[in-house]
């Protein structure tokens, strides 16, 4: 098997999302020889020891508008050159009933869930439209199942897929693949605090066949599949992550 048997040696990616999944999704793209930007609203700390990267540039900024979202593609662009591969890892949510859920809270799970990912695509557009390229958005299992206290959460990721599969059918005549992830529980130092309370981590392992939870390695190879010259004739699909548990 040769080297670059996935093909990313030289791709040019811009990912939103440092934490989480972000930070590893960021190793892996720079192991397999990609140049990439990265934009989260705070410098996560796995991250501070390569920012000094040649091949990585880490932009601290939150979106919130259009015109937020165009501004980070230009910067992406002059500094990479080029954007083959877009990678949105960026998610929020708030555990309330949906008796409980403000106005707020959901109109900012919908912005960050839903919206922001159009207007990010739309303006990569421009720039793939010539060469083709890669989209790989992160959905939820919580898309496909009624989970109690994940409505807005839900809703967000259901609009996402059903807007990204559009992306796919409108953009293939350019040579855009675009897919997604869709993880279950996984531990990441985002959920850690939330799966030490209770009995919250047995309860979701006793739901999964596989008999564990996903770690961020599980995820990340998906995304580098989805990513890379592999899945070239994939586009309009989630993969979807979660050990068997969506199957019962």
């Amino acid at each position: 098997m040769s080297k670059n048997w996935l093909g990313l040696e030289g791709k040019r990616v811009l990912l939103l999302g440092a934490g989480g999944f972000g930070s590893e999704i960021t190793k892996s793209f720079l192991e397999e020889g990609a140049e990439i930007y990265v934009v989260d609203r705070q410098l996560v700390s796995p991250l501070q020891e390569l920012s000094e990267t040649l091949y990585l540039h880490y932009e601290s900024r939150d979106l919130s508008s259009k015109q937020d979202c165009v501004s980070v593609v230009d910067s992406a662009l002059e500094f990479l050159g080029g954007i083959d591969i877009f990678v949105y890892a960026i998610g929020v949510n708030n555990r309330q009933s949906l008796i409980e859920i403000t106005e707020q809270d959901y109109r900012t799970i919908q912005l960050v869930n839903t919206e922001i990912c159009l207007w990010l695509a739309q303006a990569l557009l421009i720039t793939m439209k010539e060469n083709g390229g890669k989209m790989v958005f992160f959905s939820s299992v919580s898309a496909f199942l009624a989970h109690p206290n994940h409505g807005a959460y839900a809703a967000s990721k259901g609009a996402l897929n059903q807007l990204f599969k559009v992306m796919a059918v409108e953009w293939a005549k350019y040579g855009i693949c675009v897919n997604a992830v869709a993880p279950g529980y996984a531990i990441t130092p985002l959920t850690s605090k939330y799966l030490e309370v209770g009995n919250h981590y047995k309860e979701l392992v006793s739901k999964v066949p596989m008999g564990r939870l996903a770690s961020v390695s599980d995820v990340v190879g998906s995304v580098l599949f989805l990513s890379s010259e592999r899945s070239n004739y994939v586009t309009g699909h989630t993969i979807i992550i979660d050990g068997g548990r969506t199957l019962d």
